[in-house]
């Protein structure tokens, strides 16, 4: 995480050699400030879900360790879109990969916790990783890819279109009473039913 503020530290030195006072720094980069913090601020939230994940599983098989790579991998080439941001005028493309491998990270970060779920051997005795939680991932995977769909067919609205991850607590809480009523139907058709009682003879 530490990397995103990189692109930030370089551009000190070229501000120092035209003689730019700190106050023309920050008009100047307050772009580039606010990109940076809402990388940090969604590559925080990924990294917080992706703990808590880990806090059910006791073992591993080799799909969840090919999983976890392949999401790692998207966070640490966030860093070179979010570089982008920082440098490059907000095209099509730059906004499009930008917001795309947030997007990627979702999803696959959605198949880490359904992978989990779906495998009780691997998970913490005592602790299982409910249903929910993956209904939320993928709630949350689904408010990324509608930001990605409205960032290109509206490039003007640029990277606003990250607003639409504030509706992540309600998507969240709507996908978990969702997830609740479903074990709720499944439990109940599970349930073996009264038995007839004999005719009488």
């Amino acid at each position: 995480m530490t990397l995103l503020v990189l692109p930030l530290l370089e551009s000190i030195p070229e501000a120092a050699a035209e003689h730019m006072t700190g106050g023309e720094w920050l008009e100047v980069g307050l772009p580039q400030l606010i990109g940076f913090a809402v990388s940090f601020g969604v590559v925080a939230s990924f990294w917080a879900e992706h703990h808590r994940l880990f806090e059910h599983v006791r073992a591993y098989t080799r799909r969840l360790v090919g999983l976890n790579f392949a999401w790692m991998f998207t966070i640490c080439f966030l860093q070179l879109p979010s570089a982008m941001v920082y440098s490059l005028p907000s095209t099509r493309s730059v906004i499009g990969l930008y917001i795309g491998t947030m997007t990627v990270s979702a999803v696959v970060l959605t198949l880490l916790v359904a992978h989990v779920h779906a495998h009780p051997e691997i998970q913490e005795p005592g602790h299982p990783l409910p249903r929910a939680r993956v209904w939320a991932n993928a709630a949350v995977a689904a408010l990324f890819g509608l930001a990605f769909v409205i960032a290109m067919i509206a490039p003007q609205i640029n990277y606003f279109a990250l607003f639409v991850l504030f509706l992540s607590p309600v998507v969240e809480r709507l996908s978990r009473r969702a997830a609740a009523r479903r074990d709720a139907s499944l439990a109940a058709a599970a349930s073996p039913e009264d038995a007839p009682e004999p005719a009488a003879t």
